[in-house]
């Protein structure tokens, strides 16, 4: 809800429902599918006074017996753990779409106001028509990049999760369950299972070492600066769209006047050319400042600036971390072409040859033109 206010658990119970019916989750058994319940938490972090109901969001699984002597109480905050970064990740994702819904509208309006007004786009940059369009024009395309570069980190990390992680685990997982002899056989490939997703998924209460931790205090900040991030560009393309729209409505307005034989701007405080985007952004950047709750640069282009190096410095932080932790376990090449897989779920153990080629692909996809591995070298 765009009010923020939360709504009861009975109408949130429906929307799960709608979207276990509209997804392939339909065709599992009805009294499987009469287990899912949803869950709003109640230790919400009172710091943040944006936050969302969807944030105390969680699903719960109503276990029968005897299945809770393998799903125990431990094992299934664990599983809502790893739900809640699947679920913030998806969450992140739609936001940083509808911010890009946004730019493309905001985009093409700005077009048209040039057209309108006789400008386009090579009057604009070869003589400098209009300067507060190019000034609007460099904001939407450096914020349009950050966004391009927080969109491949989220959508390679669901990537990794899903495929590189769930995937692989529950196949492990399916295999040892089907060799078992005793029940403690099960139990104990199930915890096995959900201790290597949870350090495989960087969750902290799971992770042993520095490496591990700080790879989820990285993965924890980047998907904060995601969402801080689509709040500072949703007030600040809110702002311009509305503006737009009323300057539509006033163009409409003389349009109609002059058809009708009179004037089309009757008060020239009333018309459209008196104010443009860049100096609306401006204006409000400067009055509700302290509102917005960012930080306290000089003017816009400076905070549009530092957004966008600290997403730079963030991934450059976050791939530093991942190769620290591929190189835990000192593997030489040998190593790697010899021997078999060993358990990476096994205490003290650093990641599997699994784990490790799984680490190599989710660096690939970050960095596939080795951007960020240049630019961290340059840091050594």
């Amino acid at each position: 809800r765009e009010d923020g206010l939360t709504p009861s658990l009975y109408t949130v119970q429906g929307i799960l429902e709608m979207a276990v019916r509209s997804s392939n989750a339909r065709y599992l058994p009805v009294e499987a599918l009469d287990r899912l319940q949803v869950e709003l938490e109640d230790d919400v972090d009172d710091e943040s006074e944006q936050g969302s109901w969807m944030d105390r969001f969680n699903l719960t699984y109503l276990v029968p017996s005897p299945l809770f002597a393998i799903v125990h109480s431990e094992a299934m905050q664990q599983y809502k753990l790893i739900f809640g970064l699947l679920f913030r990740l998806k969450r992140v994702e739609y936001q940083l779409n509808s911010t890009w819904r946004q730019g493309t509208a905001l985009n093409h309006a700005l077009h048209r106001q040039r057209v309108e007004q006789g400008f386009d786009d090579h009057m604009v940059q070869s003589i400098g028509v209009n300067k507060n369009f190019e000034k609007a024009d460099c904001i939407l395309r450096k914020l349009s990049i950050t966004r391009q570069s927080l969109v491949h980190f989220v959508t390679n990390m669901e990537s990794y999760l899903m495929f590189g992680v769930l995937e692989v685990g529950w196949k492990t997982l399916t295999s040892k369950v089907q060799s078992a002899s005793t029940f403690d056989e099960v139990i104990h490939a199930h915890n096995n299972y959900l201790e290597h997703v949870a350090k495989m998924c960087f969750l902290a209460h799971n992770m042993d070492n520095s490496n591990n931790n700080s790879s989820s205090s990285v993965v924890e900040v980047m998907l904060k600066m995601c969402e801080d991030f689509c709040i500072f560009q949703k007030k600040l393309f809110g702002q311009a769209l509305d503006w737009l729209d009323k300057t539509a409505q006033k163009r409409r307005e003389a349009q109609r006047r002059i058809a009708a034989g009179q004037w089309g701007y009757n008060n020239m405080g009333y018309d459209i050319h008196d104010e443009d985007i860049y100096t609306l952004w401006t204006k409000s950047w400067n009055e509700d400042q302290d509102e917005i709750n960012l930080n306290q640069s000089s003017n816009l282009e400076e905070e549009v600036d530092s957004r966008s190096a600290k997403s730079n410095f963030m991934a450059r932080s976050l791939l530093k971390t991942l190769y620290d932790r591929m190189n835990e376990t000192g593997l030489s090449a040998a190593d790697e072409a010899g021997s078999t897989s060993r358990e990476s779920t096994h205490p003290g153990h650093g990641p599997s040859l699994r784990d490790l080629s799984s680490l190599r692909f989710l660096t690939f996809q970050l960095d596939f033109s080795d951007y960020y591995k240049l630019e961290i070298n340059k840091d050594v």
